[in-house]
């Protein structure tokens, strides 16, 4: 159990990570419009 919940943290962190990066890529795409 601890050794998945281990794993899963990281695995969340970095799709929280992607997810902020498109948000932003998104936000400039829509202010240079």
């Amino acid at each position: 159990m601890a050794k998945s919940k281990s794993t899963q943290k990281p695995v969340d962190e970095l799709t929280y990570e992607e997810a902020l990066a498109e948000l932003e890529s998104i936000v400039e795409v829509l202010e240079s419009e």
